[in-house]
């Protein structure tokens, strides 16, 4: 089989995708934990919201009710701020899906430049045996007249 003049850099290319693959499955493990601890934020503001709504059908002070909305206020403070670091995430992840598929892209270019080139040797080498078979067509034809 020829061998690819290319082919450092085609391997160089695969490395990168790689790198770029890898970075990637990393942003969506930290994405999926970001959306996960939004979710627990969501949840506890619903819980202690619904046990704001049991107290209040049942006698609760005013110091108690104002725990309840201090907590449900810092609850929404923690919540804003986790939605914006998913928002960040969901951001990072797309430039990295953007990177990879650049990356993506060179390696593809470099596969297509690697096929084309292997193509066209064995095209030369076909070609080269069919002419060597035609000269000894020739030869034994002039020797048996």
């Amino acid at each position: 089989m020829p061998k690819f003049k290319l082919e450092p850099l085609l391997q160089h290319r695969k490395h990168i995708e790689d790198i770029f693959q890898r970075e990637l499955a990393e942003t969506v493990q930290a994405l999926t934990a970001e959306e996960s601890a939004l979710d627990q934020l969501l949840a506890d503001h619903d819980r202690i919201q619904n046990d704001l709504k049991e107290k209040l059908n049942d006698k609760i002070d005013a110091a108690e009710m104002l725990h309840f909305h201090k907590y449900l206020d810092e609850l929404a403070l923690e919540i804003n701020g986790q939605k914006t670091k998913v928002a960040e995430a969901e951001q990072k992840l797309e430039l990295k899906r953007m990177e990879l598929t650049e990356a993506m892209k060179d390696r593809k270019i470099m596969d297509k430049l690697k096929d084309k080139q292997i193509a066209a040797e064995v095209d030369r080498l076909e070609k080269h045996e069919q002419n060597f078979m035609n000269e000894i067509a020739i030869s034994r034809h002039l020797r048996s007249r």
